[in-house]
């Protein structure tokens, strides 16, 4: 085929007698392709069944063989990003997962603190409280908590004779 029959007004691209993409994809798929020799794209469509993905990335490993390295509904940067963050001679991992539990454990000590403050400030507001009887609505649970300072015992003494 001709380059004009090939490409297309409209900014798409004839694979074959059936299959037009857009040019953004094979840009993609080009940048996929430069910046790993062993990975290769393949277009499923006409292989895959209803609900699966159309494309697939596929990685030659050193023993020869084709491996699968993850399914994409859309051909975009996206799938870029996501070949740079997983290659692990390109991004430090073992960092990358040690700054997100650091922020995790830095958000739920947050959280912690302020879970604790609201307890002190409940439990100062009950302590200076001239009720005998006091409820409230614990937002964890959403239930309500009764604090009585003259419980009525469940039990009964009995006395010695």
């Amino acid at each position: 085929m001709a380059w004009d029959e090939l490409h297309q007004p409209d900014g798409m691209v004839r694979l074959d007698e059936s299959t037009l993409v857009e040019r953004d994809v094979l840009n993609v798929v080009q940048q996929i392709m430069e910046y790993d020799q062993n990975l290769k794209v393949q277009y499923l469509e006409k292989a895959a069944k209803t609900g699966d993905a159309p494309w697939r990335i596929i990685e030659r490993c050193k023993d020869g063989e084709w491996r699968v390295i993850f399914y994409t509904w859309q051909m975009d940067q996206r799938v870029i990003d996501r070949l740079r963050m997983a290659d692990c001679h390109a991004v430090d991992i073992l960092s990358t997962v040690d700054s997100h539990n650091a922020s995790l454990r830095q958000r739920e000590g947050r959280r912690f603190q302020e879970r604790l403050g609201e307890a002190h400030d409940l439990t100062v507001h009950i302590l200076k409280s001239p009720k005998g009887r006091y409820t409230f609505k614990d937002e964890h649970s959403n239930k309500l908590v009764t604090v009585d300072d003259d419980p009525k015992p469940s039990w009964k003494a009995e006395e010695c004779s």
